[in-house]
């Protein structure tokens, strides 16, 4: 009854879903802004991150409020980051691209809880080059499970995904360290990887691995070319990864199609 509902409702169920997404990205503000500080995500309730003052609930309404208040605090007029805004925003858009794209299925709910991960490690491993284990354990456990369900994959595409990609960067970063004598590739990688290829299946690694590496090396010169930075000028690679395996996800058939084009 209610996927009917939803399926004959094609408008009321893109709001819905903008509106969830945004909900979702604020709270994954929270978790941006105080697992790096090893902070709870639920208590205290959302304050000024200047003056500390609790902020009411009509002025924590996703992406209008921001908007309304222009940016500043109300309590003590000080600058509101962008970012906060921005991954709300984003958030939605992401979850309405996974309903326009894949309709009220399950692949649509398994990619909205892959988001809800993979966001906040997008943007902690941006600015801090940490990847926190209570999210990518977790998506390798969903992923897993959701194999059994899942039309795209199944179990052993999930469980060699995850052992084939997480091991491939494993080796890599022992590589790299015996070699160079110095860590190369965190071990959130290599766990985040694996997740990557539990929720991919198999048949994704290839263009995850190549992708990632093609976007760090063309980002890697351009800081180095644009921004005076030298061949050992540390990125984070986990943010790579995840736009190269949201790239596989929304785009398999079409990537699979040019891949083998050029195969033949």
């Amino acid at each position: 009854m209610l996927k009917e509902f939803f399926t004959f409702n094609t408008s009321f169920a893109a709001f819905f879903i903008l509106l969830l997404g945004s909900l979702v990205g604020s709270f994954l503000n929270v978790v941006i802004l105080r697992w790096p500080k090893g902070e709870s995500f639920v208590s205290p309730r959302s304050h000024c991150p200047d003056c500390k003052t609790e902020i009411p609930f009509y002025l924590n309404i996703p992406i209008v409020s921001w908007l309304w208040l222009r940016g500043k605090s109300k309590c003590c007029g000080k600058k509101i980051s962008f970012i906060y805004p921005f991954v709300e925003a984003l958030t939605a858009f992401l979850f309405l691209v996974s309903y326009l794209k894949f309709g009220w299925t399950f692949t649509c709910l398994e990619m909205c809880v892959f988001l809800t991960l993979a966001i906040p490690c997008f943007f902690i491993d941006l600015e801090h080059y940490l990847l926190p284990d209570i999210l990518t354990f977790s998506g390798m456990g969903l992923a897993l499970l959701g194999s059994f369900y899942a039309s795209n994959r199944s179990f052993l595409s999930s469980i060699l995904g995850l052992i084939l990609g997480g091991g491939f960067f494993w080796l890599l970063s022992w590589l790299y360290e015996k070699t160079r004598k110095k860590e190369g590739m965190g071990f959130g990688d290599v766990k985040l990887m694996a997740w990557l290829g539990a929720l991919g299946g198999l048949g994704s690694l290839g263009f995850i691995i190549f992708s990632s590496s093609f976007l760090g090396a063309f980002v890697g010169i351009f800081v180095i070319v644009f921004f005076k930075g030298t061949k050992d000028t540390a990125l984070p690679f986990g943010p790579f990864l995840i736009l190269s395996a949201l790239a596989y996800y929304f785009f398999s058939s079409t990537i699979t199609q040019i891949f083998g084009a050029f195969i033949i």
